[in-house]
């Protein structure tokens, strides 16, 4: 069974949303094609900024080695390819985030077809239950730090660490 993450787009029409086509299911987990084709996978993706700090970090770990020894660039790439491949999910998810979508659901499935089915049964009863029954109540924000009465009680904070005050008559 592998993990999937359920997206939605934020500002979808309500027509969207009855049918759940506003939902996009990325899986997370270890990606061969990225390992095996990096640029591929990123063009594919359209991860335009990671296609070119690959093409950048690649072709400054081949020059490097063209120095040194002519395997190292091998070695190298196939780590960064590594990189990409356990990070390629992360980088797809945070993409979609930035280009409206949310993530609403993590779904656990045999594959993306079974993953969508179950995604999209959740989106519905979501959208049933928001119409029929009563609202989902959102989430509140917690109470900042600096509006509860312990902050206000503790000295000030100067660096990393904050300074005790010393007790009158002792010397260090």
């Amino acid at each position: 069974m592998a993990s999937y993450r359920v997206f939605e787009l934020e500002d979808a029409s309500e027509e969207k949303k009855a049918t759940g086509d506003d939902l996009t299911v990325v899986y997370d987990g270890f990606s061969i094609l990225a390992l095996a084709l990096p640029a591929l996978y990123l063009l594919w993706h359209r991860l335009w900024l990671g296609l070119l700090l690959y093409i950048f970090v690649s072709a400054l770990i081949i020059m490097a080695g063209q120095t040194i020894d002519p395997a190292i660039p091998f070695f190298l790439n196939l780590l960064v390819g590594l990189f990409l491949a356990f990070e390629a999910a992360t980088f797809r998810a945070d993409k979609l985030t930035q280009t409206g979508w949310r993530e609403v659901d993590h779904v656990v499935a045999a594959n993306s077809m079974e993953a969508e089915a179950r995604a999209l049964d959740r989106h519905l009863q979501r959208q049933q239950q928001k119409t029929i029954d009563r609202p989902i109540p959102e989430a509140r924000p917690e109470t900042p730090l600096r509006a509860t009465a312990a902050y206000k009680k503790q000295p000030p904070v100067i660096g990393s660490f904050p300074v005790r005050p010393r007790p009158a008559g002792r010397r260090p």
